[in-house]
Parts: structure tokens; sequence; C-alpha cells
């Protein structure tokens, strides 16, 4: 996690959200953490713009479809999502709810002695 020398303002129809560190990259684009307007923690997925732009816009939006439509505890929440003016550059992003560790540590906080799920 690095901390942003300035803080991103992400703004939806609905919603404000601050981005104050970045908790992680990719090729595709970068997650953020942030704070919404009930100073609760989030992560802000941005979408970068590149060459092939078009086809992962559309394996995104389609992710965030799947994210809305499909409700389970193992399946992270979209809280909101939007665009954001990078430039000359315009970006797609999506809030979710931060959790306190990754996915690596959760899955080992579940299992027993054994390697076992604890979970049946």
């Amino acid at each position: 996690m690095s901390k942003l020398k300035k803080e991103i303002k992400f703004e939806t129809t609905f919603g404000e959200y601050i981005a104050y560190e970045i908790i992680g990259e990719g090729g595709a684009g970068r997650v953020y953490g942030g704070k919404n307007q009930n100073n609760d923690d989030i992560a802000i997925k941005l979408l970068h713009s590149g060459p092939e732009s078009i086809e992962r816009r559309k394996r995104f939006k389609n992710e965030i479809n799947f994210l809305q439509q499909n409700k389970h505890k193992n399946i992270v929440t979209v809280i909101d999502h939007g665009i954001v003016s990078n430039g000359s550059k315009v970006e797609p992003f999506c809030v979710m709810p931060r959790f306190t560790q990754n996915l690596r540590k959760s899955l080992e906080t579940q299992l027993d002695d054994k390697g076992e799920s604890g979970v049946r």
C-alpha cells in the first residue's frame, strides 16, 4: 500500500468517494483505498484506458453486472460505479466495501490445523 500525494475524488450521481492510497495494481487497472461520505472504508477499482480498452470495458461492465446481480457471502458487493475524467481519458470505476485482510489471509484463518476448512 502506498499513500497518494494528493487524494483523488470519485463522484457518481448519488455518491462521493475519496481515495487516499493505492492498495493494488495490475495490467488492467488499479485499486484504491478510501472513504465514502459516511467515513466508511471502501475500495475503488479503476480500469485503465489503453489500446485494448473496448474489450476491457466490456469485461469490466460484465464483472460489475455479475457482482450486482449475484448476492452471496463469498462474492464482493459493488456499492456504486461511474466514470472519472483523468486528463484526456475517461475511465470507469466501481466502489466496493474494503476488507481488513486479503483473500489468502481469509482462507488461512478459515482452515484448521489439518488444512481443512472449519466451514461445512
